[in-house]
């Protein structure tokens, strides 16, 4: 993986959080950030471990992934796990490092001490996080809203299939298509889809 010193001010700048800062903030950011020396297929932080750093990606590509599933192929220019640096929360995947990857890090107490004894940029860097968190949040509202209204459709045609096969005259496949389909609309079922709201750890369940 190339490597250079740092990360320069445009590189800085091309990530979404930090383009509300002034040339001079940038400068004294970007040389808080070391550049990572990792090779690809290894990994930059494993899952479970505390979070103490978080990371730029400029090149390559970054893979996030629970178990040995992917949940995310990353590409640059973004940032990396900087909720949990900030936070101090347990990381929820493990980050695999892809082909021609280039990164850079900045640990988190390196962080919260620069920001300090600068509380003007440590504030605007807070409220940048914020926003950006906000951000997240409403696009995973979105998915998960999209990802409910497609269960609805397909438990109803699920459904429907089912009442068809039960009317129908028996043939050979009758019980296995029918024990397949009571399958997927008890998986499917809300009252096996828990959530778990942030305050209160409170458990709440539907049914479809």
């Amino acid at each position: 993986m190339t490597e250079k010193i740092g990360i320069s001010p445009t590189e800085l700048r091309g990530i979404p959080l930090f383009r509300g800062f002034s040339d001079e903030e940038i400068q004294r950011l970007a040389v808080l950030f070391e550049p990572v020396g990792a090779n690809q297929s290894e990994l930059l932080f494993a899952q479970g471990e505390a979070a103490a750093a978080f990371y730029i990606l400029i090149a390559g590509e970054v893979s996030l992934r629970q178990d040995e599933r992917e949940v995310y192929l990353l590409k640059p220019p973004c940032l990396i796990g900087e909720l949990g640096a900030t936070t101090g929360i347990l990381r929820h995947c493990r980050a695999v490092i892809g082909p021609k990857a280039v990164l850079r890090r900045i640990d988190s107490a390196r962080l919260h001490d620069f920001c300090s004894r600068n509380p003007d940029i440590g504030l605007a860097f807070y409220r940048a996080l914020l926003g950006s968190a906000a951000d997240k949040i409403a696009r995973d509202q979105r998915r998960t809203a999209e990802m409910r209204e497609h269960i609805i459709v397909t438990q109803k045609t699920m459904k429907g299939l089912r009442e068809f096969i039960l009317e129908s005259p028996d043939s050979p496949i009758s019980r296995h298509v029918h024990d397949a389909l009571e399958g997927l609309i008890q998986q499917n079922r809300r009252a096996n889809y828990r959530v778990e709201p942030q305050i209160g750890r409170a458990s709440c369940r539907e049914r479809v």
